[in-house]
């Protein structure tokens, strides 16, 4: 035995055969947006890291500081890759400034 069609269903319909427009194009990422990544370290690195952590707080703890236990790995990690950012930053700029070769 087949039900009459309900009224939800009629006005439901209507709506889909009205159809939509496609999907806008995204908007460039933000480059202050946050994104995760999983980052494996070998338990030895991670050991090192966390005796680095431990020595700059009490190195800051000595010097009255404020937010002394405020510092972390995850803060040390993201220290070290500024670090190398700006190496390469600086590599990049001497290379740029130096003259091209005679041919």
């Amino acid at each position: 035995m087949k039900l009459p069609p309900r009224k939800e269903a009629a006005a439901l319909q209507a709506i889909i055969d009205q159809g939509a427009a496609a999907p806008a194009e995204k908007p460039a990422a933000d480059s202050q947006a946050i994104s995760s990544y999983t980052l494996r370290l070998y338990t030895s690195k991670l050991q090192q890291l966390a005796d680095a952590r431990d020595a700059r707080r009490n190195r800051h703890r000595a010097k009255s500081l404020p937010n002394a236990n405020a510092i972390s790995v995850h803060a040390l990690i993201l220290e070290g890759i500024d670090l190398v950012l700006k190496q390469e930053a600086k590599l990049t700029a001497k290379e740029a400034a130096k003259p091209a070769p005679p041919a």
